[in-house]
C-alpha cells in the first residue's frame, strides 16, 4: 500500500469508483448507466489503474498514460452474443452478457480487471507511455469505445437513442459528470448481503420475508411463483444448476434455498450443495416468471406468491434488496458478513483486529499494518 493513510486509501477507493461508475453511465448503450458485461469489466480496468495510481502517487502525466494503458487492455470479451430464444437460457438478445460472463471464467475477469489497472499503473509510474495525451482513450479503437456502441461488434446500438449513434460527446459528458456528485456518497454503495447473482436479492428477501412473518414450516409449501423483471430473468439462465457456480444464477434453486434454510449463504453453492434433496424436491415447486415491469427509481422488484398445502395463498412483493442503497446493511450486518466470509481464511483474533482497524480507517496513518493483518 506504498504506507499510505487511511483517508489515502479512502480517496483512492473513491477515484476509483467514481471513474468507472461514470465511464458506464456516459457510454451504457441506453444513456441511463445500464451497462453490459463488458462494459462493466473495460470501465473497472480503468477505475483500477486510477485508484491505483493514486496510492503510488503518479503526477498527472504518469495518471494520464496509466489510464490510456488500461484502456487498451480490456479483461477480455465474450466469444459473442448469444443470440434470442437460445435453448434454456432466456438471453434477450444480442448486446446481452454471454454464458463465458458466468461462473468461474466471470471471476477470472473480474479479477484480471483489477490486475491489469494496477499493471497500467505500475508501469505508467515506471516510465512506459504509448502515444497521446489527455482524455483521447475515450475514443481508443482498442479501447473504451467498444464500450460505447461506436464499434462494429459492440452490439450495443440497439434503440436509436443519441447514445447509440455517436452524437453526444461523451468526453464533456464524462468530465462534467465526474465529481459531481462523487457516487460513493450520492447515490452510494450497494452491498451484496448474499453470494448469488444480485439480481435475485429481491426476490430472497421477499421469500424470506414469508417465511419469517408466517414461521412456516417449508413442507406447508404446496408451490411457490416467484416474479422478476426480464433482465432479471436474462441473468439468472440456468433453470437447473448443473454446479456451484450456475446455482449463483439458477433463480429456483435459490428461492428454494431461502425457503428451507433462510439466508442463503457461501456452503449454500457448492457442487455438493446443489444435490441436496430438499433443496431439490422444493425446486419443482418453484415457478419463474418475467412479470415485473422495471422502472428508473425501482429497477429490479421481484414478488412471490406461496400457496399452502391446504390452499391458502400468501404473497409479499419486494422493491429493494437488503444492502441496496435504499435499504443499507447495519454495521453489525456487515461484521457478520465479514466474519463468515474470513472465518476459513485468518485467524480470529485477525478477524477481530480487521474489524476494528478497518471501522477506524479514516484515521489510521498507516496501513501496512492493516494489510499485514488482512494477509493472515
Amino acid at each position: 500500500m506504498n504506507g499510505c493513510s487511511g483517508r489515502e486509501a479512502l480517496a483512492a477507493f473513491a477515484l476509483g469508483c467514481e471513474l468507472a461508475s461514470k465511464l458506464n453511465l456516459v457510454t451504457a448503450p441506453d444513456g441511463l448507466g445500464v451497462a453490459t458485461g463488458w462494459a462493466d469489466l473495460e470501465a473497472g480496468v480503468i477505475g483500477a489503474a486510477a485508484a491505483a495510481g493514486r496510492l503510488l502517487r503518479l503526477n498527472r502525466e504518469q495518471l494520464e498514460q496509466a489510464l490510456r494503458l488500461a484502456s487498451v487492455d480490456p479483461p477480455g470479451l465474450p466469444a459473442g452474443p448469444v443470440a434470442a430464444g437460445s435453448p434454456g437460457l432466456g438471453w434477450p438478445g444480442p448486446g446481452w452478457p454471454a454464458p463465458g460472463w458466468i461462473g468461474p471464467s466471470g471471476a477470472y475477469r473480474q479479477g484480471r480487471a483489477a490486475m491489469s489497472g494496477l499493471m497500467a499503473a505500475i508501469l505508467a509510474g515506471q516510465g512506459l507511455t504509448i502515444p497521446g495525451s489527455g482524455w483521447d482513450f475515450l475514443g481508443s479503437s482498442s479501447g473504451v469505445s467498444r464500450l460505447s456502441g461506436e464499434g462494429e461488434d459492440s452490439g450495443c446500438d440497439n434503440d436509436g437513442s443519441d447514445w447509440d449513434n455517436g452524437e453526444v460527446d461523451r468526453e464533456a459528458a464524462l468530465l462534467a459528470a465526474l465529481g459531481n456528485p462523487f457516487d460513493v456518497v450520492s447515490p452510494g454503495v450497494a452491498l451484496k448481503l448474499y453470494p448469488c447473482a444480485s439480481y435475485s436479492h429481491t426476490a430472497i428477501d421477499a421469500a424470506l420475508q414469508l417465511m419469517q412473518q408466517y414461521r412456516m414450516d417449508p413442507e406447508e409449501i404446496a408451490s411457490a411463483r416467484v416474479g422478476v423483471t426480464p433482465a432479471a430473468l436474462a441473468y439468472l439462465p440456468f433453470p437447473t444448476p448443473g454446479n456451484g457456480w450456475e446455482a449463483r444464477y439458477c433463480l429456483s434453486y435459490i428461492v428454494a434455498v431461502a425457503l428451507i434454510y433462510g439466508h442463503p449463504l457461501i456452503d449454500n453453492f457448492t457442487d455438493v450443495a446443489v444435490q441436496d434433496a430438499r433443496v431439490r424436491r422444493m425446486m419443482d415447486r418453484v415457478t419463474v416468471e418475467a412479470n415485473e415491469t422495471p422502472t428508473q427509481l425501482i429497477p429490479n422488484p421481484a414478488s412471490i406468491i406461496l400457496t399452502r398445502s391446504d390452499g391458502r395463498q400468501l404473497q409479499h412483493r419486494v422493491e429493494y434488496a437488503r444492502g441496496q442503497r435504499e435499504l443499507a446493511l447495519t454495521p453489525e450486518e456487515l461484521d457478520a458478513k465479514f466474519l463468515y466470509c474470513s472465518r476459513y481464511i485468518l485467524p480470529p483474533d485477525h478477524i477481530e483486529e480487521a474489524v476494528t482497524r478497518l471501522r477506524d480507517l479514516e484515521n489510521i496513518e498507516n496501513t501496512t499494518g492493516l494489510f499485514s493483518v488482512l494477509g493472515g
